[in-house]
């Protein structure tokens, strides 16, 4: 009797954990497992916008001042502008990365005969590290880009950036990571001069599996979708799988709120 009452005090100590744990921990056989996969996708959401891995906020900078200096330069309606750029950390950075980026960017006249906005597509491939993480990854954009004249208190920034990419975490699982993820921007707001973001939504897709050194049967496949919020010049607030993080805008430091 006393063995089954220690049984089922037992037992009910395990169903309590797993319950508190859902998200962090998983039953394969015997025990439970670490699952860490809800935060290597919201870490890999992160450096998808982090200016220090060429993310979004690296590439609206560019775009809204490339359109910028076209539209000061009086082009004409239709426009193109092709180019081709490295993109690399300063000397002494804790994050090191190396980008090539191809764009294409067309000035358009919306609502007069001068050009007031714009169009940029654009792909790229490269890699970054940090102490956290090793990754390589390649993508592509599509932006709309909006309040170019000097009338307008903002940029504005709609559209759509894809990233695919391998990373290496650098824990205590050793755990490798590829994922493909698909953002839709939404009405950003980019302040005048600088071009931080500071302000818009943004839905997102992240499909990967996760590889786990340490133990096999942690590893598998990962599916979630999400959102973000831009609302400072250095934070964004993201959402995936019901769990709130804060995301630093220059390293993609992902914490949980």
């Amino acid at each position: 009797m006393e063995k089954i009452l220690r049984f089922a005090a037992f037992s009910l100590i395990v169903a309590a954990f797993a319950g508190c744990t859902k998200d962090r921990y998983y039953r394969n056989g015997g025990g439970y497992y670490y699952n860490n996969q809800p935060g290597n996708a919201a870490s890999n959401v992160g450096t998808t916008l982090a200016n220090d891995a060429d993310g979004i906020v690296n590439l609206v900078g560019q775009v809204t001042l490339s359109a910028q200096n076209m539209v000061n330069a009086n082009s004409a309606c239709g426009t193109i502008r092709s180019d081709s750029t490295v993109q690399q950390n300063p000397a002494g950075a804790t994050t090191t990365y190396k980008y090539i980026n191809k764009n294409k960017l067309v000035v358009l006249c919306k609502n007069s005969t001068q050009a007031d906005s714009a169009v940029n597509t654009s792909s790229y491939t490269g890699t970054f590290s940090n102490t956290n993480v090793v990754s390589s990854n390649s993508g592509s954009s599509l932006f709309n880009i909006g309040g170019i004249l000097a009338t307008a208190t903002y940029y504005t920034v709609d559209g759509t950036y894809v990233r695919q990419g391998n990373y290496q975490y650098n824990n205590t699982s050793q755990t490798a990571t590829t994922s493909n993820i698909n953002i839709t921007l939404k009405k950003l707001l980019v302040s005048k001069p600088n071009r931080y973001i500071v302000g818009g939504t943004a839905t997102f897709t992240i499909t990967g599996t996760d590889t786990n050194a340490g133990v096999a049967a942690a590893s598998g496949n990962y599916s979630y979708t999400g959102t973000l919020t831009f609302n400072t010049t250095n934070l964004a607030n993201l959402t995936l799988n019901g769990v709130n993080y804060t995301v630093n805008l220059t390293n993609g430091a992902v914490n949980k709120v």
